[in-house]
């Protein structure tokens, strides 16, 4: 078994109808070798507002709106999801910014 920490940014924890002024921190054990899409998919199966908010719903795919960090390390798609997990992980959940 590895241990992940997943860590949502209050933005993002507030979609998910949690509290929105602190992060949301969701420590999952999972069983090697366990890609980032499995992870995801485990949550989501568990967790409606997480899959609603984190999955485009049409595609299956993380939506455009999330941005995915791996240890510090931002995430591009498609490969993301088939990242292979290592016990202490972090993965970060941040939303896409924009304006001007």
């Amino acid at each position: 078994m590895s241990k992940v920490q997943v860590k949502i940014t209050p933005t993002l924890a507030g979609a998910l109808n949690r509290s929105g002024s602190e992060w949301l921190i969701l420590d999952k054990e999972v069983v090697k070798p366990t890609t980032l899409g499995d992870l995801f998919t485990e949550i989501a199966l568990s967790d409606s507002e997480f899959r609603k908010v984190i999955f485009n719903p049409d595609s299956g795919e993380i939506n455009d709106l999330v941005i995915v960090v791996l240890n510090d390390k931002l995430l591009q798609v498609p490969k993301m999801m088939e990242y292979i997990l290592k016990d202490g992980d972090t993965v970060i959940l941040l939303p896409v910014y924009m304006g001007g």
